[in-house]
């Protein structure tokens, strides 16, 4: 018996050790993603800070400063005129393909102020997988060719590009991009099967593409400012493309409502986010309240307490100001004082 009890216990721990390692492996897995998120984070601001660097060098050796203004890349290096165009890759549902193009019905380029096309890459996924390597090339083979038609050999940024679409489309991606210094623009999402609500793909495009509008502010003045925070970029988005859902009737009042009530005490209970000047320029994927989460908070207590005006209105005046002030001078046009806005924020979450 004692043998049987030692042999059981033995078993025991050795379980018990396995869990451990097992966990301490997954922790040190998540550790190391949370530090390839924060290095590209780190590597996307620091491009920025060196274009801005760049072009103010450009505008400092200028003989007459006050003439010469910075020509957007598109006029002399682009000729694709502005239209939205769906690619699918894979066999995505019927539906799926249905509520994008919904979504892309609603949207007009032309009045918007993007000069440049927007393609919209879908594909389908399998549990997390995305495309497989083959076709992931293909993708990145047209892609490519539409936001750098005339790529030099040695152009880093193209290299960076690629890798990048070639990382991001095998897997469960949704983002879009629009470098200032490009001739297309993207939206790349995988066909997700979370699906909250009824064309809920649609609401994804009407977030997508509200990323492109905010980013076609700084490619039409690139001599402005394009700082913005996380929850600010995030939180607009999210908003946008909600608002837009319910105005198709693809969700409702009592989902918005609940969503922001849910967020509000996940603020709660981990307070230090409640402060919008804790990881700023983070988009905190694996923060305990995302920048999205966050950020349409915020959005919606702005526009419920500060703006009389539409969103859309509302979402011009600020990223045009942006564009020629900074973002927290553009905030504070809104809101007033930051940081009187910043505690009425606190103690709106609070009560």
């Amino acid at each position: 018996d004692t043998s049987r009890q030692d042999e059981s216990k033995s078993k025991s721990e050795d379980e018990r050790r396995k869990k451990d390692e097992e966990e301490s492996k997954r922790a040190e897995e998540e550790r190391k993603e949370e530090e390839e998120e924060r290095k590209k984070n780190e590597a996307e601001r620091k491009r920025d800070e060196e274009q801005r660097k760049k072009d103010q060098s450009n505008q400092n050796n200028s003989k007459d400063k006050k003439e010469v203004k910075a020509k957007p890349y598109y006029e002399d290096n682009c000729s694709f005129k502005p239209e939205i165009v769906l690619k699918v890759y894979g066999d995505v549902e019927d539906h799926k393909i249905d509520s994008v193009q919904k979504a892309i019905d609603e949207l007009d380029i032309t009045t918007s102020g993007i000069k440049v096309p927007v393609y919209i890459l879908l594909w389908e996924v399998e549990g997390e997988k995305g495309l497989d390597k083959k076709s992931a090339e293909i993708l990145k083979d047209f892609i490519i060719s539409k936001f750098f038609p005339n790529p030099s050999a040695d152009d880093g940024m193209v290299k960076h590009v690629t890798e990048d679409i070639i990382n991001k489309v095998q897997r469960e991606t949704i983002t879009a991009d629009y470098y200032s210094e490009s001739c297309a623009a993207a939206m790349f999402i995988a066909a997700t099967n979370v699906l909250d609500f009824k064309n809920y793909l649609g609401k994804i495009v009407f977030h997508e593409f509200h990323h492109v509008w905010d980013s076609s502010f700084y490619a039409n003045s690139p001599r402005g400012d394009r700082e913005n925070p996380a929850w600010m970029i995030e939180g607009m988005a999210e908003y946008d493309g909600l608002i837009k859902s319910m105005a198709m009737n693809w969700t409702n009042q009592n989902y918005f409502n609940t969503e922001i009530s849910n967020i509000k005490s996940k603020l709660i209970s981990n307070p230090s986010y409640i402060d919008i000047d804790k990881d700023i320029f983070s988009f905190c994927d694996r923060c305990p309240v995302s920048s999205i989460e966050r950020g349409i908070v915020v959005i919606d207590y702005i526009m419920s307490n500060y703006v009389e005006a539409d969103f859309d209105t509302f979402a011009n005046k600020y990223y045009s100001d942006l564009n020629k002030f900074g973002w927290k001078k553009a905030l504070s046009n809104a809101v007033g004082d930051y940081a009187v806005f910043k505690n009425s924020f606190k103690q709106y979450v609070l009560n």
